[in-house]
Order: structure tokens, then sequence, then C-alpha cells
């Protein structure tokens, strides 16, 4: 792999990632200055990504194509400004501008990623054909991970954020009692560094690269949304006929009765991808757990509840004697949700999944030597295919 590729392909990546980060803030502005014109209440709460801002912006891109008369970049002159609609003053206008031009250059940016990933036979051989995959977030993996330094792949899951470690009071053996690295001050570990007089010393510091980490969790989001099961053309038809039949009926009984035919329709097709059924065939195991399951969901929530309550109280009590209450890493929320906690649980287990397959395929292009993952190696856990393989 050519460095020098993969540094140009990194500058490029951080730039228009940089160039979305600066469209969205734009955006907020813009929403948060038309609300009012809009006839929206000042005081509650605004989102880019809401329905409600959406149409700000779509209703902004319009008006300022009637003004423009659909030219790209050219503006009337503040001589020949006459407003119109929501867009009533020059400088408006200009901010509008502003906001469609950097949103231009963001989707050149990233269609120039296309390009440049294809350089690379690691996105070529195995990142392009998994369904979900794009050059974004192939030129995420790419120009982030240095595979020569993540030896085994442990030390892939450790830098993407991905690693374990035993709850307090717990042996570091103990697979069943352990929880994810987080942000907190127990978990930072300590880092080398120079200061600014040149000499080496140590901070603290994340144990993983946290923009990486997040990258990583959304496309773990798309492969288990374009991974799922695909409908086989009987069951699209049979849809498209109750669809059909919900359009024109009016009784609310029938319509109830047309809604539950729809839900039962369940997809029977491949899965769009191997990560898919990766996911699926976790969380499976995650509903019927005896501790994390359906049906000890009442339990958790109450147990959550109680350990909240009991920490904020903790926390209250240590504010007024003046003393610092110790970190607690097992600490839950109260809005604790245990759908949400086992949706997390299979879409790490499938990051992780996912990695072992990017560590074992890299490394194999790049001719470095392939050590097995920790499962295996340290605790004798192999999956079926693994063991029908060695075998």
């Amino acid at each position: 792999m050519n460095e020098t590729n993969r540094q140009d392909l990194k500058a490029m990546v951080n730039g228009a990632y940089d160039l979305s980060s600066l469209r969205i803030a734009i955006g907020n502005r813009l929403c948060a200055t038309y609300r009012a014109k809009l006839g929206l209440a000042p005081c509650d709460p605004e989102k880019l990504g809401s329905k409600e801002a959406t149409d700000i912006l779509t209703t902004l891109r319009k008006e300022f194509q009637k003004i423009t008369d659909g030219v790209k970049k050219k503006l009337p002159s503040l001589k020949n400004f006459v407003g119109k609609g929501i867009i009533s003053s020059y400088t408006e206008l200009c901010l509008v501008e502003t906001y469609i031009n950097i949103e231009e250059a963001e989707a050149n940016a990233f269609a120039h990623l296309k390009d440049m990933v294809k350089e690379f036979e690691i996105y070529n051989s195995f990142l392009e054909p998994i369904r979900g995959m794009g050059p974004a977030y192939g030129g995420v993996i790419i120009s982030s991970i240095d595979i020569f330094k993540a030896r085994t792949p442990s030390a892939l899951w450790q830098y993407c954020g991905d690693p374990t470690k035993a709850k307090e009071g717990f042996d570091e053996k103990d697979r069943q009692n352990r929880r994810s690295v987080t942000r907190r001050k127990c978990d930072l570990v300590d880092r080398p560094y120079r200061n600014k007089a040149g000499e080496l010393s140590v901070r603290k510091g994340l144990a993983y690269n946290p923009w990486v980490r997040t990258k990583l969790y959304l496309m773990s989001v798309g492969f288990m949304r374009q991974g799922r099961r695909q409908y086989t053309e009987q069951e699209k038809e049979l849809r498209k006929d109750i669809r059909a039949q919900m359009r024109v009926c009016k009784d609310k009984r029938v319509m109830a009765t047309l809604e539950e035919q729809l839900a039962l329709v369940r997809p029977t097709g491949p899965y769009g991808n191997k990560y898919g059924e990766i996911y699926d065939n976790y969380m499976s195991r995650l509903q019927s757990h005896p501790k994390y399951g359906i049906a000890n969901e009442e339990n958790r929530k109450a147990e959550a509840q109680h350990d909240a309550a009991l920490y904020e109280k903790n926390l209250k009590l240590a504010g007024e004697m003046g003393l610092e209450l110790e970190d607690n890493p097992n600490f839950v929320s109260k809005n604790y949700s245990p759908a949400l906690h086992r949706m997390n649980m299979a879409l790490r287990y499938m990051r992780k999944m996912f990695l072992i397959d990017l560590y074992n395929a890299w490394r194999a292009i790049e001719g470095l030597p392939i050590e097995p993952p920790y499962h295996e190696e340290k605790l004798g856990i192999y999956h079926q295919q693994t063991r029908q393989g060695a075998v």
C-alpha cells in the first residue's frame, strides 16, 4: 500500500467531513433565522435533521432559485435586488447562497472519493462488494487505520473503540460481567506526548480514536439496514396488493385487519449482506437471554431507575459535603431502554466480526502475518464455520 496515497486520501476524507460539519452549522443558523418568518415558535428546539428544518431549507432553495433565475452562483446586484417570498433582504440572499455553495462543495468532495478509494486493493476486493459500504466509509477505514500497526484483531478493536473490560469488582477473565470502554475518567489511559518545551511527558487520554468509533457505529447501522432479509417477488406482490386495498378502504375494522396482514408478511429471501445475518442471529440470542432478554425487561428497567436514583442522591450528598464522588463506570441512566441496549450490543458484535474480516483480508493483501482473534487463541472458542474450516 502506498503510504503517500493513503495520506492524500486522509486529507480528502477529513476535508469532506469538515465541509459536512460546516454545512450543518450554517443550515442550523438559517433555520433559526427563518423560524419566525415561517410562523414557527422560536422557543422550540430545532435540529437540522428534523422534518421541520428540512422543509425550511427546501423552501429557501426554491426562493433562491427564483431570485437567481436558476443560474448557479450568479446573484443580482444590490441595486437590482428585489425581495421575493421569505428572502426579503440582500443579506439573507447572501446567507442562503453561502449555504448552497457549501452544500455543493461537500457533494463534490464526496464524489471525488469514489475515484480515490479505487486505488486501494482492500476497497476493490473486500469493502466495495459489501452492501451498505460506500466510498465515504471506505475512505474513513482506509485513511484512518494503519493495518501494519494492527498486529492482532484485538488491536484493531481497541483502536476503533470496541474493546471490553471487566466491570468493577469482577475478574478480568469473567466473560459474563464485562462492559464497553467509555469516555469516563476511569477508562482513560496514559498517553505519551511532547510538551511545549519539547520534553516527553504523559497525560490521560482515550484508549481509542473517537472519530473512527463514531463513523464505524454509523456504518454498522447502515449494515444492519441494508443487510436485512430481502422480500421475495411473491412477498412483494402480496404487500403491494394489501397496500392497494388499504388506499381505498374506508372501514376502520377492515383497515385494522389489513394492517395486521401487512405486518405478518415477513421477508424470507436472502440477506442483503453477511453482517445483516450476523446481527439478526446475535439479536435472537439476546432476546432470549436470561439477563438481557425480553422476559426480563421490567426487572432491568426497575434496577436502572433504582441505581440512577441512588447515584443522584449520593452525588447531591457529596456536593453538599464538598466531596467529589468517584466515577461510576457501571452507572445506567434512569431512561434505560432494554431494547436499545440489545440493539447496541448486537451492533457492537457485528462491528467486531466485520473488523476481524477486514483484518484477515487486509493483512493478506499486504503479505503480513495473520493472528487468530482473542476468543480463539486465548479462550478456545470457535464459531461453527471457523471450526469446520479448521478441521
